[in-house]
């Protein structure tokens, strides 16, 4: 395998971490602001009692995801240029001068438009949710304590801001050194004393689980059809599929690791083999499935 595309693919990595950790600090503010918001809500005894309060609350809620959450995720967007430039460094001997063909502007263009798009239709659905759960506990007469607390939930999972020290430490611990393999079961402990201690469920319906799943497979997505897409205009016919094997990596994975196929071999491949893990989609763009971080590189006879 080239440098070059080992390159990539650490890059790749390292912007996946890097994603992470802003994604990670954009939830911290967004779930401050939300719990701001409810906390100005009117009560009676405090008990949240006035429906149109709950109601007029959505304006809120939406400014608050906009700032909080959709304008960081859209300077993340505009750094998948590092992308496109490490997708273009794979294939420097076969591109005129360089530069990647002039059809492949507005591919990269609105890959970025869908790459936002799907982010903005995950946090409008859970803007949905926060407005649902206001009503309801407005309705019955809810504490606003325990609503703050559910929605807190919601945005974070057991990784929310507390009045406590001690879980402020462990979700900053996790989140600096989730990353690190060194620090590997140091992070599982602290995670297990937040679910044990603090939280019942670790991996509940929550945004942050959803936005991260997202923000790393949309990364390598949009990798993967820009490197799809040029390679295929170079003419490219046969592929490698390389990246670094972990200890849950996938049948599939294993399997084809450093392996070169045609593209009729891949397609054939995916239509006839099932593994743990396998998404719906193209192979050349979901790969092994969800967080999947192997890659499909083009290979020319010269």
């Amino acid at each position: 395998m080239s440098q070059a595309a080992k390159a990539h693919a650490n890059n790749l990595t390292a912007l996946a971490q890097s994603h992470g950790r802003l994604i990670d600090e954009a939830l911290m503010s967004l779930e401050l602001e939300v719990a701001k918001l409810i906390d100005g809500l009117p009560t009676q005894a405090g008990a949240l009692n006035d429906l149109s309060a709950a109601i007029d609350i959505r304006r809120g809620l939406r400014e608050a995801i906009e700032a909080e959450l959709l304008v960081p995720y859209n300077d993340i967007v505009d750094s998948l240029d590092e992308v496109v430039a490490g997708v273009a460094s794979q294939y420097q001997s076969q591109l005129v001068g360089g530069i990647l063909p002039s059809g492949q502007a507005s591919v990269i263009a609105e890959l970025k438009r869908l790459t936002f798009s799907g982010f903005e239709d995950i946090a409008n659905a859970h803007l949905d949710t926060m407005a649902k759960f206001v009503y309801q506990s407005t309705l019955v007469g809810e504490a606003s304590t325990d609503l703050v607390q559910r929605i807190r939930h919601s945005i974070n999972g057991v990784y929310i801001r507390a009045n406590s020290d001690e879980i402020n430490d462990l979700v900053e611990f996790v989140r600096d050194n989730k990353d690190d393999p060194a620090k590997a079961e140091a992070v599982d402990q602290a995670i297990s004393r937040l679910q044990r201690e603090y939280a019942s469920d670790r991996a509940g319906n929550n945004l942050k689980k959803y936005v991260g799943v997202y923000s790393h497979d949309s990364l390598m997505q949009f990798s993967a059809n820009i490197n799809f897409s040029v390679a295929k205009e170079l003419g490219a016919d046969k592929w490698v599929y390389f990246g670094a094997l972990v200890e849950d990596s996938r049948e599939f994975c294993q399997k084809y690791k450093d392996q070169v196929f045609t593209t009729e071999q891949i397609n054939d491949i995916w239509a006839n083999e099932s593994w743990a893990g396998k998404s719906a989609g193209n192979p050349f763009i979901v790969r092994g499935g969800y967080r999947c971080q192997h890659h499909f590189r083009a290979t020319f006879d010269d």
